[in-house]
């Protein structure tokens, strides 16, 4: 087999297990319900906690990844913690047990996710590198419907059994070991290594960072909440929510092929046409009155989904310098796993100032945001291509 095809395959499988911390989604609310005494935010958390803990260690793949130590090092220290971590919950007892599981796990993303990012900007050329990342997205969104299905599919039997879905782990870990190609190290032409942080953190790249961060803080409210919802309003236990989820990121799989496609043809405008798709999709979850309704907003939600994931990335990694790549992917996980953290309590921040008692203020909440986000992105667009000759971030 070549490097080019051990690439696509060992670039595919960790993109495969990006989404497992979704595995606890379908069984949040039946762990709220076994710890009645703790705050909602802090059950929410489950599903984000281990994005905080993957800071730090994005931080150390960025500054080290390719230069002091080798990215396949790196992803197999990673890939280990994200197989540990996910199974500790399986034997927890209390709720701190869990977390701290789940910290380990964020540990090993943080030290991992970032990696597939950069050797697909690494590993591939030109429109080599929008096909891998609509790989990676599809890819994405494949292991996590598995991840949803089998987490409310075990679920059923007790929410700690959910947790046995970070066994698919394991193979990845076998792939990556055996597959994954390692880029040349990055060093001066004196030998010395290459950093800068003036470099990494560029307009250009807070920018896109930023862009990432507000799209994950304000997507994670319907990974976190609609099986509360469902449980709510009597539309639905865990297996339900895991359908609606798993349906939201099947199609996430139809927004990673379509951005290929897609993006060749309207370039920049992709964005609008993302950013629009979240915005009608969570309209729909907002005022949805039935499984039918919630299942169509969840598809048109995460087709707009699967879009915006590779194009951030892309159009964030296309102009960068090699020596910079990895630190400038792991800046932008690093944002993103910031906002995805404190996204639970952002909203609740916000709800507390409407002071509505509504089911859905998080939906609309998120709904305003993606139109918002619609609108901005036409108009960038449009400055875009009237200043075609002039440096726009």
């Amino acid at each position: 087999m070549n490097k080019k095809n051990k690439s696509i395959i060992s670039l595919c499988a960790m993109s495969f297990i990006l989404l497992a911390a979704s595995a606890t989604s379908p069984a949040l609310a039946t762990i709220a319900d076994s710890f009645p005494n703790a705050p909602a935010s802090v059950v929410s958390s489950i599903a984000t906690i281990s994005n905080l803990f993957g800071v730090p260690f994005m931080i150390v793949t960025g500054v080290i990844g390719g230069k002091r130590a080798g990215f396949r090092q790196l992803a197999i220290i990673g890939l280990s913690l994200v197989a540990v971590g996910g199974l500790i919950p399986f034997f927890s007892t209390d709720l701190i047990q869990i977390l701290l599981g789940r910290a380990i796990l964020g540990i090993g993303t943080g030290l991992s996710n970032p990696i597939i990012s950069t050797l697909t900007l690494s590993l591939f050329e030109a429109d080599d590198t929008a096909k891998q990342f609509s790989r990676n997205m599809m890819s994405t969104n494949v292991g996590a419907v598995i991840f949803q299905l089998s987490g409310g599919f075990l679920c059923q039997a007790g929410w700690r059994m959910s947790f046995l879905a970070y066994l698919v782990v394991i193979p990845v870990l076998v792939i990556v070991v055996f597959m994954l190609p390692e880029p040349e190290r990055i060093i001066r032409k004196n030998g010395e290594l290459r950093f800068s942080v003036s470099k990494v953190l560029t307009p250009h790249v807070i920018f896109w960072s930023t862009v990432y961060a507000l799209y994950m803080m304000f997507f994670y409210p319907f990974v976190t909440e609609i099986s509360g919802i469902l449980a709510t309003e009597n539309l639905g236990g865990a297996m339900t929510s895991a359908l609606i989820l798993s349906i939201h990121t099947g199609f996430g799989v139809l927004g990673g092929f379509l951005f290929y496609h897609i993006n060749r043809v309207i370039r920049i405008f992709i964005f609008s046409v993302g950013f629009g798709m979240c915005a009608l999709g969570y309209s729909g979850l907002a005022i949805s009155s039935n499984i039918a309704s919630i299942a169509l907003s969840a598809m048109v939600f995460g087709t707009g989904y699967g879009i915006l994931g590779p194009a951030i990335n892309y159009y964030l990694g296309r102009t960068l310098e090699p020596e910079y790549r990895a630190a400038s992917v792991a800046t932008e996980n690093l944002f993103s796993s910031i906002a995805s953290f404190l996204s639970p309590f952002v909203l609740a921040s916000i709800k507390n100032v409407f002071d509505v008692s509504f089911n859905r203020l998080s939906f609309i909440i998120c709904a305003a945001f993606f139109v918002v986000a619609t609108l901005y992105f036409v108009c960038y667009a449009f400055l875009l291509n009237r200043n075609r000759n002039k440096t726009i971030i």
